[in-house]
């Protein structure tokens, strides 16, 4: 979870809380899929 907030890919709920046991949406879910892969390019 650091490295992926590090890297732009997860933001919190708030700007300084996360919540690692919630559920993420679809949109959420596709929003950090493209942000991954727009990293790799």
């Amino acid at each position: 979870m650091a490295w992926a907030v590090e890297r732009g890919i997860i933001t919190g709920v708030t700007s300084d809380t996360l919540a690692p046991q919630g559920t993420a949406t679809r949109a959420q879910a596709a929003a950090m899929l493209m942000r991954y892969l727009e990293g790799l390019a």
